[in-house]
């Protein structure tokens, strides 16, 4: 149960960090 809820809260924040880190490239490559 509790590996279940870390899976998923890991896979929200590799989401999170990708979208931020694309954001980040995006604007700094401006």
């Amino acid at each position: 149960m509790k590996r279940r809820k870390s899976s998923e809260a890991d896979q929200k924040r590799k989401v999170l960090l990708s979208t931020y880190i694309y954001i980040y490239i995006y604007v700094y490559r401006k």
